[in-house]
């Protein structure tokens, strides 16, 4: 009898602990799927196979199984150095490449002339992806290599804005950035924008803040590596949980 109720106590404790740590299993599928995510870099639009232009809805565990992880090409990167955000750039949009970066809406655009246009997905995990806007004020930088060349913003806006709104996808003669992202990690009608100015021209702004084109990609692996780190972390800690909870459940007297 005092055997079969720890069994019963071991059974329950196993359903509990599975519970609370379902949402944990989630992120670290997705950081796996983000940091293992395989590809290369372009500078030219032109040499890409066709763009894609889908709708694209919330990021699921269903998509991370069901779509192909094949190596894509990025045209670029940006940073955001005080968020610790740093994602690489896809043309277009489709769910496999905004489940690993974030989407430009319209890649031919010139940063020089154009207003340019990412979206990105907003994960349970804060730190994957467009999560930490969010956090995003008003004189942040954002760093940006695109098609080969780099470029330097500073944050001027940042609202909420319903998904109906598309003022912001037009065209206009400001050297802009528009980051988009939904306000938080589930279905809703609501999105964050973030707008950003371009410094001066870019080539004083890259004096000044020496900027070179490989820091967005070498702050990606940054987070890439505190991401996996945190993974690796909550592994240990439900792992020790486990056994703790197991020994104290079979070797308890009063169980």
């Amino acid at each position: 009898m005092k055997k079969n109720k720890k069994v019963y106590f071991l059974l329950f404790f196993y359903i509990a602990l599975a519970l609370v740590a379902y949402r944990y299993i989630e992120n670290s599928i997705f950081t796996q799927h983000i940091v293992t995510a395989e590809y290369t870099v372009g500078d030219n639009v032109a040499n890409l196979p066709t763009i894609p232009f889908e709708e694209v809805q919330s990021a699921t565990m269903n998509d991370v199984f069901t779509l192909k992880n094949e190596e894509s090409t990025a045209i670029g990167a940006l940073s955001i150095p005080e968020l610790t955000l740093a994602v690489p750039i896809f043309p277009g949009i489709s769910q496999s490449a905004m489940l690993i970066g974030a989407a430009s809406m319209y890649p031919s655009r010139n940063p020089l002339k154009e207003n340019m246009i990412f979206l990105g997905h907003h994960l349970s995990e804060k730190g994957l992806l467009f999560g930490k806007l969010v956090d995003a004020k008003k004189g942040q930088h954002i760093d940006m290599t695109y098609l080969g060349k780099s470029y330097h913003y500073v944050i001027s806006e940042k609202k909420i804005i319903d998904e109906k709104e598309v003022n912001y996808i037009e065209e206009n003669p400001e050297k802009t950035v528009t980051l988009l992202t939904c306000d938080k990690a589930a279905a809703t009608t609501k999105r964050i924008l973030v707008k950003a100015k371009m410094i001066e021209d870019t080539q004083t702004a890259l004096t000044k803040k020496q900027l070179s084109a490989k820091e967005p990609l070498q702050m990606i692996e940054q987070v890439n590596k505190k991401a996996m780190h945190k993974v690796y972390l909550q592994i240990a800690l439900f792992g020790l949980f486990a056994i703790v909870g197991t020994g104290v459940v079979l070797f308890s007297n009063k169980i």
